[in-house]
């Protein structure tokens, strides 16, 4: 029987929703038949991703999470909402966030939502109606990119890291049974404890406490066709089945192209099915992509040419072989001539005193890390007033404080500020702030009648602002970075200082790959993000798209 879909589009507030709606033929497999490919964009739900100028990360959907209801809550940074999904996919009425800067993921809990505000630090407890009923801060050690929410009881709030450990922030009071060096998971049957260890590059192993069902204290063994790179307990649903998520790396492969599929488990641990995610055409993974309900329906989210689809999972007896994400992304068309945001950025600082030659890689690091390390009082002018801190190009306003710097009059700060097209040298960004400029801006936009929104009365640095300070080069913006460096052949072969380039979008500079535990990739980078320099940790997830780059002028080691 043939699919037959129907689409509806609806306008709703500042995003564009789409539902396709059909019906899918369903088969069961044998133990050794190949899985059918999974149900591709049916019951699903479109939501528009924004445009965004060439060197700022990419906007849209952070997180998906089950409403009341059947009802689906999909969190909204540039709506500053989280949208209602009803049952049948379109759209209701939004919950409006107000007081929340930089919206990175959301749970819900008890009927409650909880949202964290990577910007501000802090998560928000919210009420049904998004009425804030509590705030927790954050504490400076934590790195938040990639950070998930866990409440795996009521007051229980925890961070979820890339590597798979959590940080918690209330008062532990759920029940013992807490693995050192892992994460718990809030299920219909209380708090699952769970801890992944490598065994070796294919095989890991998941050790699990407070089983609804004896033993109680399991471990499992996992494995993948390639390396497994990550393996994490997801959800476990009304009928006490395990739900694992495993991401495998590819080798061999000039990006760093992924594979995930979910696993499902009975009571007893003895394998059931399997539903592969598909990625073969997402150019991007929000932060949180899976949502399950109590009986186990899995929705993923994905984004694909500007939009938020979710998909409604289909499990099937066998693995088979999933789809990957990274490879398919379209290569940038790349153009060797100045683009005319370049070339005004170049001549607002026309002498580039940071262009120095060769570069070696530990001196890469060294600029990286003054760059991240620095520190400076913010003053009153630094700061600015904050009835001019707006992002509204048509109204002539085109400088927005970086949130993490309101409030902090006088306070010392750590890290040079985001400003968009900003490339200055550190000696010249600690002259500018000395003599009262405005402490970064992350107002951006594209509009040469703009001047492309930089404001010449603020300091700081972009992420290509960062990438030309680290490597001592000219200024060239993501899309033409390829000028003044070489593909990296494999993903195996990048080293420090070298960049993970998003052309069109952001770029980050390549520190490390950790592979105890679950691999991540360790970057430094300026981003609108962290306000300013950061270090950061990403799951291989996060870098879709991002296509390793060397400098040509690099040396191995520093000139005697």
């Amino acid at each position: 029987m043939k699919s037959r879909n129907r689409l509806f589009a609806i306008g709703f507030g500042s995003a564009v929703f789409a539902f396709t709606a059909g019906c899918t033929d369903q088969t069961t497999l044998s133990e050794n038949a190949r899985a059918p490919e999974p149900t591709r964009e049916t019951e699903a739900v479109g939501l528009a991703v924004p445009d965004v100028p060439p060197n700022v990360e990419p906007l849209g959907p952070t997180a998906i999470a089950p409403w009341q209801g059947g009802q689906t809550l999909v969190l909204d940074p540039p709506a500053a909402a989280i949208q209602v999904l009803g049952p049948d996919g379109m759209p209701r009425r939004p919950i409006k966030l107000t007081g929340v800067a930089q919206p990175t993921d959301m749970v819900v809990e008890a009927g409650f939502i909880y949202v964290l505000d990577a910007a501000l630090r802090r998560v928000v407890k919210l009420d049904g109606s998004g009425r804030r009923v509590d705030v927790l801060a954050v504490p400076a050690t934590i790195d938040l990119k990639q950070a998930k929410l866990s409440v795996p009881a009521a007051d229980d709030v925890r961070l979820e890291l890339a590597d798979g450990t959590e940080a918690p922030l209330t008062v532990q009071r759920g029940p013992d049974g807490d693995l050192p060096g892992g994460a718990k998971l809030a299920t219909p049957h209380g708090p699952v404890a769970w801890r992944f260890a490598r065994v070796n590059e294919r095989t890991g192993r998941l050790s699990l406490s407070n089983l609804p069902v004896a033993p109680k204290q399991r471990d499992m063994t996992v494995e993948g066709d390639d390396i497994l790179s990550a393996a994490e307990l997801v959800h476990v649903d009304s009928s006490q089945r395990l739900y694992i998520l495993i991401e495998e790396l590819l080798k061999d492969r000039p990006v760093y192209e992924i594979r995930m599929t979910v696993l499902r488990y009975a009571p007893d641990g003895s394998y059931l099915d399997a539903a592969p995610l598909p990625l073969a055409n997402a150019s991007r993974l929000p932060n949180r992509f899976l949502s399950f309900a109590a009986d186990g329906t899995t929705s993923f989210i994905k984004i694909v040419n500007k939009k938020a689809v979710t998909v409604r999972l289909t499990y099937a007896v066998s693995r088979g072989v999933g789809e990957t994400a990274g490879s398919a992304v379209p290569e940038p068309v790349l153009d060797d001539r100045e683009t005319p945001f370049e070339a005004y950025v170049r001549s607002l600082a026309p002498v580039e005193r940071g262009a120095a030659g060769p570069v070696s890689r530990d001196e890469m690091e060294q600029i990286a890390r003054r760059l991240l390390d620095e520190r400076f009082v913010l003053s009153r002018a630094n700061y600015g007033r904050d009835d001019t801190s707006v992002c509204a190009p048509a109204q002539n306003r085109m400088w927005l404080r970086p949130a993490r710097l309101n409030g902090q009059i006088g306070a010392t700060v750590q890290s040079i500020p985001y400003k968009w097209g900003g490339h200055s040298d550190l000696f010249k960004i600690r002259e500018d702030l000395r003599n009262g400029k405005l402490a970064g801006d992350i107002c951006t936009c594209r509009a040469k009648i703009h001047n492309y929104c930089i404001t010449p009365q603020s300091t700081g640095l972009d992420c290509s602002g960062f990438v030309a300070q680290v490597w001592r080069s000219p200024y060239h913006e993501t899309s033409s970075l390829h000028k003044i460096s070489n593909p990296v052949p494999r993903w195996e072969d990048l080293r420090k200082g070298d960049i993970l380039n998003l052309a069109g979008s952001h770029v980050r500079v390549f520190l490390s790959l950790r592979t105890d535990g679950f691999y991540r990739v360790k970057t430094m980078e300026s981003a609108v993000s962290c306000g300013g320099v950061c270090e950061s940790s990403y799951r291989l997830g996060a870098l879709i798209g991002y296509r390793p780059l060397r400098y040509r002028d690099v040396t191995e080691v520093a000139a005697q």
